[in-house]
């Protein structure tokens, strides 16, 4: 089930995918889908661990240990502070604890400036954040 960026509708495939336990698959958001082993991205074994697997906004998803974007993992990215900023900011779409993201890429990181940035930038968001 994905979004057909053309005519903005809601379109789903069935194909077959090589492994997956059928048992336990469920079919998420954005392309992404999860069994009991690993987590898929549009039909492809992306990781070995579904742990903690959630879809994000904007494409972004994430596991345990692990932070993705369109199926593809975000390198250092911090999975246990990452979150996308609601609504997106012309800068930023996502921010970790050191670091800014915009379409899966990581901005700066590490720096007090960014830190800075990505703190004044968020305050407002992490307040409206679901408890």
């Amino acid at each position: 089930l994905d979004n057909n960026p053309k005519t903005g509708r809601m379109q789903s495939a069935v194909i077959a995918i090589k492994g997956v336990d059928a048992a336990s698959f469920v079919g998420k958001t954005s392309g992404y889908a999860v069994d009991a082993k690993r987590v898929y991205y549009k039909g492809s074994a992306i990781s070995a661990s579904p742990n903690g697997f959630e879809c994000l906004s904007l494409s972004y998803a994430k596991n345990m240990s692990e932070v993705l974007y369109y199926g593809q993992k975000i390198s250092g990215a911090d999975a246990a502070t990452f979150h996308v900023l609601q609504p997106a900011q012309q800068d930023a779409d996502a921010v970790d604890g050191v670091s800014r993201y915009l379409d899966g890429k990581q901005l700066c990181t590490g720096s007090t400036a960014c830190n800075a940035q990505a703190n004044a930038k968020t305050a407002s968001e992490m307040s409206r954040l679901p408890r």
